[in-house]
């Protein structure tokens, strides 16, 4: 009996998922945030999306710069989709808060994702865009069977 010999080929092309991935990880104990994988193709469009010409009246030349507050806004859009565990306790640690005159039960509600919330909490928190951004294209974190690992991440501010 002969073995067919005959190389298969394989198409890369074919094989690249395009289907979106979703993985939850915690950013301080208690408070995690539900992140969509962000590839280098969504990454590049929305940098050129952010980048703004000005004048440099140094160099007397048009020079390219991108907007860091709209590559904020528009990174998050695309790579949080929501979060758990946001409650004004939790996040009294990583934000100036005044939740004095809040009822026990009131700091310990869950506060409703929206984009305008989350981006309260970036321009506020210290360097929850940075981590944002590193999770959302490490593509590891969205592959199966790294489940476990999310919820420890290292990556987290406070070591968690």
């Amino acid at each position: 009996m002969e073995k067919d010999t005959a190389k298969q080929t394989i198409d890369l092309a074919s094989l690249i998922d395009t289907e979106a991935k979703f993985a939850t990880v915690e950013y301080i104990e208690g408070f995690s945030l539900v992140l969509r994988f962000v590839g280098k193709a969504q990454l590049r469009s929305i940098g050129r999306a952010c980048t703004v010409n000005r004048f440099d009246k140094k160099t007397k030349q048009r020079v390219q710069d991108v907007d860091q507050k709209q590559f904020a806004t528009s990174f998050a859009k695309v790579a949080v989709t929501g979060w758990k565990g946001a409650t004004p306790n939790r996040l009294s640690s990583i934000i100036p808060m005044d939740i004095e005159g809040l009822s026990e039960e009131a700091r310990d509600m869950e506060i409703p994702f929206s984009l305008e919330q989350l981006m309260l909490l970036i321009e506020n928190a210290l360097d929850l865009d940075g981590f944002i951004q590193d999770q959302a294209m490490d593509l590891t974190l969205f592959q199966p069977g790294h489940e476990d690992e999310l919820e420890n991440s290292e990556s987290s501010p406070d070591g968690n």
